[in-house]
C-alpha cells in the first residue's frame, strides 16, 4: 500500500533534521539544486520556463513527482525572472 502524504512528509522532515542534528538519518536526504534541469528535463526551453509560470510550474511538478526529492531549495523564482519584464 501507498504511503499517505502525511507520512512521506514526517519521514523526510525527520531524515532532513537527523542529518543537520549529525545524527544517522534512515538514508542520505536527496535535496537538489535544480536550476533549469527541471525545465529542460519536462522538454521546456528556458524562453519558455522564464515567461510563462503555468508551464514553469507544470515543469518543476514533474520534476517533483519523478524525482522525489526530500526538499527542494527554491529555485522557482529565479527561474521566473523573464515574466516580470
Amino acid at each position: 500500500m501507498a504511503k499517505q502524504p502525511e507520512e512521506l512528509l514526517q519521514e523526510r522532515t525527520n531524515r532532513i533534521r537527523d542529518a543537520i542534528e549529525l545524527k544517522q538519518p534512515d538514508r542520505v536526504p536527496f535535496a537538489p539544486f535544480v536550476s533549469f534541469f527541471a525545465v529542460k528535463y519536462a522538454g521546456l526551453g528556458f524562453a519558455d520556463a522564464m515567461h510563462d509560470y503555468g508551464r514553469l510550474s507544470s515543469a518543476v511538478k514533474k520534476f517533483m513527482a519523478d524525482f522525489q526529492p526530500d526538499a527542494f531549495p527554491d529555485t522557482f523564482r529565479i527561474l521566473a525572472w523573464g515574466a516580470h519584464s
